[in-house]
């Protein structure tokens, strides 16, 4: 009999694994297609990107392309396309299994009467997916009574996906299409019983069953896992201190334009005209001085967004792939993630402070100073500061100007 619902389910069906969504569309994926950044799009969605780049960059199609997320390079085969990029094998089992996540019953079918009818449950040794009646059946056989079966609400328990996925079998002839149950270090492949005995004979190759195998890659992912998560939070930090600078750099420009009106007004009481117009001029200097460092800012800000979605791009697949993922999908997967993790602990950006914190200043003179000398030739000095490599503050740049 079907297990009482679980209280949590319903907290748990909101969570829908953010990799079953695609990063253009935010809608759970159609005919999925996986970058090597593990950035994953709607087929439909990665090819309207590919040809929109193709019309704006006005370029002959050269099979090199950017993640629309992350801007990692993507070169496909000549003449390949979107087609050319391979399902990924995990996002596709997650996808079949999306119904019990989401608990739409509906949507499962009986395995076994292969009636319109709700689905309670799934038997992991058959494969199937039974209903009420079915279930009753298959309780009464004895030959079933070893048989481990699962209600719908637990199979949505992350821990518990991998149950719902079909154990993959051998599609070597001959082989009866055994369950591959066997990892062998030598060739690196899963193997069968038979694929055992006939090609992989100890002592010329190391096998170990494969949820042996798949216990140490989980134990290298969670580390890579740590990495990961500790470059991501370095990077958010790197983020914040990015926009509060923006934000700083909008508030003392405004400061520094201010400033330059309240000395234009006191100035222009004696001067008039010849005041107002140098002032005039020193605000365009604060608005080319404050575009210069915005776009400085903004393209720093792009490129740290950029790789901070390639790290939480390789962060939440090697999340979802500990939860979620079965032996073999996490033996497939889990020494690509951490080379990804290599390449991406590589490219971390030299600079993770803010190139200048968004400082423009207008430095006045006395107003009695400027009136008595009858200086107009120089009236203040619109300063910022940015950082060099290390982080230190340059000194301040001061820029004066002539009439």
């Amino acid at each position: 009999m079907a297990a009482a619902p679980d209280p949590d389910a319903n907290e748990r069906i909101e969570e829908i694994p953010i990799i079953l969504k695609c990063c253009t569309c935010g809608e759970t994926l159609e005919e999925p297609k996986t970058l090597p950044c593990f950035h994953s799009f709607c087929k439909k969605c990665l090819a309207t990107y590919f040809e929109d780049e193709l019309k704006v960059k006005e370029r002959e199609y050269n099979n090199a392309f950017e993640c629309p997320k992350c801007k990692t390079q993507l070169n496909l085969k000549q003449g390949d396309g979107v087609e050319g990029i391979l399902p990924n094998e995990f996002i596709s089992n997650l996808l079949d299994i999306l119904p019990v996540i989401k608990q739409q019953k509906e949507k499962l079918q009986c395995g076994s009467c292969k009636a319109q009818v709700s689905v309670e449950c799934r038997c992991f040794e058959c494969e199937r997916y039974l209903c009420e009646n079915c279930l009753t059946t298959h309780s009464k056989w004895p030959d079933f009574k070893q048989h481990v079966v699962m209600s719908l609400e637990d199979l949505a328990k992350p821990e518990n996906q991998s149950k719902a996925k079909k154990k993959p079998r051998c599609d070597k002839q001959g082989h009866g299409s055994k369950h591959l149950e066997f990892y062998c270090n030598t060739c690196k492949e899963l193997a069968c019983m038979s694929c055992v005995v006939l090609d992989h004979p100890k002592p010329d190759h190391d096998y170990q069953p494969m949820d042996t195998e798949a216990e140490k890659q989980k134990e290298a992912l969670k580390k890579t896992f740590d990495i990961l998560q500790k470059t991501s939070t370095e990077v958010d930090t790197a983020l914040n201190k990015i926009g509060s600078a923006i934000g700083k750099l909008q508030v003392t420009t405004e400061e520094a334009k201010v400033s330059i009106k309240k000395q234009e007004k006191e100035i222009c009481e004696v001067l008039s005209k010849k005041v107002e117009h140098k002032a005039a001029i020193l605000i365009g200097q604060v608005n080319r001085k404050l575009d210069a460092q915005n776009r400085e800012l903004e393209k720093q800000q792009c490129d740290m967004k950029a790789y901070h979605e390639k790290v939480n791009g390789s962060l939440d697949f090697a999340k979802n792939i500990i939860e979620r993922a079965s032996s073999e999908e996490v033996i497939l997967l889990g020494r690509e993630l951490q080379l990804n993790a290599e390449v991406i602990k590589k490219e971390r950006p030299d600079r993770m402070e803010p190139i200048h914190d968004g400082t423009i200043e207008y430095q006045a003179k006395p107003t009695g100073t400027i009136v008595d000398n009858i200086n107009l030739n120089d009236l203040g000095n619109v300063v910022s500061t940015c950082f060099q490599q290390n982080d230190r503050p340059i000194p301040s740049r001061r820029t004066k100007f002539f009439y």
